[in-house]
């Protein structure tokens, strides 16, 4: 048996064991490219409902630093995290994706929280898919 059939074998065990790690709840969604909906008696406007791309588990982790960037000669503190999900099932998920943290089982701070998909996370051994995202403010 070779390292690679042997890491093969082992892979969904390793998997499974990232994933019992993704202790809280997340919906990814894109926004919608349909029509948005005019309503002809007011003139209001409803823009198209945004597609959900993946809903389960996942893991929020917020690196220690937060970044610096500039804007207009503005400093502006980004808070960068790394969205953990399953690997099956989150293969659609792409850059300028919003993900909202559902529920959140040891913080309930984190409940509600969008962040920016800012990065992908593709590799031919992962355990997880890691999202590198930004809090949307």
């Amino acid at each position: 048996m070779t390292l690679a059939d042997a890491i093969a074998a082992t892979l969904p065990e390793l998997r499974a064991h990232a994933e019992s790690m993704m202790v809280d709840t997340c919906t990814v969604t894109r926004a919608s490219t349909g029509a948005p909906v005019v309503d002809n008696n007011n003139g209001t406007v409803t823009p198209a409902a945004p597609a959900t791309i993946y809903a389960g588990p996942c893991r929020v982790q917020l690196p220690d630093a937060v970044e610096k960037a500039e804007a207009g000669g503005d400093a502006l503190s980004v808070q960068a995290a790394i969205i953990s999900l399953p690997v099956a099932g989150s293969e659609a998920v792409a850059v300028g994706d919003v993900v909202t943290v559902t529920s959140a089982t040891f913080d309930a701070d984190l409940a509600e929280v969008d962040y920016v998909v800012r990065g992908l996370h593709r590799k031919s051994h992962a355990t997880a898919r890691r999202l590198r995202c930004e809090e949307a403010n």
